[in-house]
């Protein structure tokens, strides 16, 4: 039987960006993305989840959360994409809290 642990994927993704691979994580702030990913995978990127990001735009937790992100992605460091930005506010909005990357949805 084949056994995928989250130790296990840590193990394999390692051995990949020790090989060179850049590693992202998608949809981050989702709960199966986790903040103990970044300390066991240590990826290359995260592309922040598009409800995480639109959130932000009316929700002080959620911009709050945001910005603790941001942080942590910048003290690491780490690549760090905003998903889903389709309009002006929220390209502001993204700019305002440090996150200079976006992708729009297509």
């Amino acid at each position: 039987t084949l056994t995928t642990t989250p130790a296990v994927v840590a193990k394999v993704l390692n051995r990949l960006k020790a090989q060179g691979v850049r590693i992202a994580i998608d949809h981050f702030g989702l709960e199966h993305a986790s903040l103990t990913l970044l300390r066991t995978v240590q990826p290359s990127e995260i592309k922040l989840d598009p409800g995480l990001v639109s959130t932000a735009l009316t929700d002080s937790a959620a911009r709050a959360v945001l910005g603790g992100v941001l942080a942590i992605a910048r003290s690491m460091p780490l690549d760090t994409v905003a998903m889903g930005v389709e309009d002006q506010e929220t390209r502001e909005m993204l700019l305002e809290v440090g996150c200079w990357c976006a992708q729009g949805e297509d």
